[in-house]
């Protein structure tokens, strides 16, 4: 094969996984206890807040928790920015994978009727 086949199976291929990794995620319902809550800024100069939850695991019959981050970007940064250390959270999020670690990004509150 000459490099311009080469290079252009190469892009197609890159395509096709970066559509099958924008395909993987999916909305889930997310109830955790905050551990944490960080306010940061994006490099546009957005400001994010990142929050920690609480997360149980279970790994060949070995439980544990673990801490995953909950990104609130653009509208829902003001949603970030009142929760606390100790609060619950229970929302609608996006699930990601990047790298081999996951995360959410935070899409709506879960108001539950009283």
């Amino acid at each position: 094969m000459n490099m311009r086949k080469i290079a252009v199976l190469t892009l197609c291929l890159a395509l096709v996984l970066a559509v099958a990794g924008m395909a993987m995620a999916e909305d889930v319902a997310l109830k955790g206890k905050i551990t944490g809550v960080a306010e940061a800024t994006d490099r546009n100069g957005n400001a994010y807040i990142r929050v920690i939850v609480e997360e149980e695991r279970d790994m060949n019959g070995v439980k544990y928790t673990a801490g995953v981050p909950v990104m609130f970007f653009g509208s829902h940064v003001d949603t970030g920015k009142t929760l606390q250390a100790g609060d619950t959270i229970n929302c609608i999020a996006t699930v990601r994978w990047f790298q081999g670690r996951k995360s959410y990004t935070y899409l709506a509150p879960i108001v539950n009727p009283e």
